[in-house]
């Protein structure tokens, strides 16, 4: 049975939380920082990586030791301190104010994990094992990173930009939702994949013309 639901936050603008400065630490907050969230870090000594960020006014450092009330205004909070005992206070105090928690040192001590993703623009895949082995979900990652081009997110922001164009021009939700399966399938993909794309485009304007014919027969 399973522990854990699977999600995807939106933290634009989310005020995120990082205790510690080092290795780990540096890798949490560029990920956060890749979502867009305002990042806040608490240690007494950072990465260089850490210290550039802050000079480009990316994050805010507070050079500090680790106390509760650093958590006021955080939305998430990760735990990466080279300390076990900072990371197991920074877990109590959040659980405490039902906050969302990762410690970095033992993730199902938390209550959410961090998973290992493959991006392509607006695609990603996201693999868990429940925290009991991260390096299984890095070999996954590397393995789907082969089988997963940048081609999945340049066709998706493409069907992104014709979904508007789409909804204005076949009024009928029946037919919309028959061309966006048919688009989402394999032969459209292939066809992407192997053709300049203006050819791709007039293909897509001949049947959406075959769609929008057909609400007036």
């Amino acid at each position: 049975m399973k522990e854990y639901f699977p999600v995807f936050l939106h933290l634009r603008g989310e005020k995120c939380l990082v205790v510690g400065g080092g290795e780990v630490a540096t890798r949490k907050v560029k990920s956060l920082l890749a979502a867009m969230a305002r990042v806040t870090i608490v240690s007494p000594q950072c990465s260089g990586q850490l210290q550039e960020l802050e000079k480009r006014q990316l994050v805010q450092l507070i050079r500090e030791e680790y106390r509760e009330a650093h958590l006021q205004g955080a939305f998430l909070v990760i735990a990466a301190s080279d300390k076990g005992e900072v990371n197991q206070q920074v877990q109590k105090d959040c659980l405490s104010r039902s906050l969302l928690v990762n410690v970095a040192d033992d993730p199902r001590a938390g209550n959410f994990f961090v998973p290992a993703v493959v991006s392509r623009g607006p695609f990603s895949l996201a693999i868990s094992t429940e925290g009991r082995s991260p390096a299984f979900a890095r070999r996954l990652r590397e393995e789907l990173e082969k089988q997963f081009g940048p081609e999945y997110g340049e066709y998706l922001e493409v069907l992104g930009d014709l979904r508007e164009q789409v909804k204005a021009r076949l009024k009928e939700p029946a037919l919309r939702s028959r061309l966006f399966q048919e688009m989402a399938g394999k032969p459209w993909f292939d066809y992407f994949q192997n053709h300049p794309r203006r050819q791709f485009m007039e293909k897509v304007e001949a049947r959406i013309r075959q769609y929008s014919s057909s609400t007036h027969e």
